[in-house]
């Protein structure tokens, strides 16, 4: 996010932009102002304390947490309470959120040009209990399209549209969008029409294996390539 004097034919992933995508504050009220099919939220906790018809478990986040970190999950108003008592001096550096507990979870990584890259994030087996409400790097394996298990939701279009909405929310111009979302079949083993989805986020600095990076890599160039030549 370094300023520099020079200016170039093509910016890829603003200044601006990146501000806004590192800022959870910021870029959830960036994906209400777009209509973005997101968690309630809230960047106030009395909402949660002055009506206790709200649902919990709620997720409080650090503004600018990142891969996880940051993040607490609040089982009831007790647990709030003892939360709020140990951070009132920065409370202010969070938002809340009602907590989506979905069956699957994917990244999807998507630019101007359309959708590029999946992945779903497959918890492990050995996860503990106190720690399956969230997937990381630490927890999942992550699977790619040709995995049979990455069982992709029958509204998978609908979810990357979305995703691109997310990122032009923001105003980037490339990103990796995490998605939590209904298996498929219902408690019955019947097949929902279209499984219930949340944009949790749109990250402009992911992490990146080998395959992630060169993935990015060609997409940089095909962007750069449109811009060279879309005139």
């Amino acid at each position: 996010t370094t300023k520099v004097e020079k200016e170039y034919d093509l910016e890829i992933n603003t200044i601006d932009s990146i501000k806004i995508s590192s800022n959870k504050l910021l870029m959830k009220n960036k994906f209400d102002e777009h209509g973005v099919i997101t968690t309630n939220w809230s960047p106030n906790i009395d909402k949660y304390l002055e009506n206790s018809k709200n649902p919990y478990p709620i997720i409080v986040k650090n503004i600018y947490g990142s891969r996880g970190t940051g993040n607490h999950k609040i089982d009831d108003a007790d647990e709030l309470t003892v939360f709020l008592s140990s951070h009132k001096r920065n409370i202010k550096s969070y938002i809340f959120e009602e907590f989506f507990n979905s069956a699957k979870e994917y990244r999807i990584h998507v630019s101007t040009e359309g959708p590029f890259l999946m992945w779903r994030k497959l918890r492990r087996t050995d996860t503990p209990a106190d720690q399956r409400w969230f997937f990381n790097n630490h927890n999942c394996n992550w699977v790619g399209i040709d995995n049979p298990l990455f069982d992709p939701p029958v509204n998978i279009k609908d979810i990357q549209n979305e995703c691109i909405k997310a990122l032009t929310s923001v105003g980037l111009t490339i990103g990796a969008c995490d998605v939590r979302v209904q298996s498929n079949r219902n408690s019955n083993g019947s097949y929902r029409k279209a499984p219930v989805f949340k944009i949790i986020e749109i990250n402009s600095a992911p992490s990146m294996g080998e395959i992630t990076g060169q993935t990015y890599i060609n997409e940089f160039k095909k962007i750069i390539n449109k811009e060279k030549y879309d005139v």
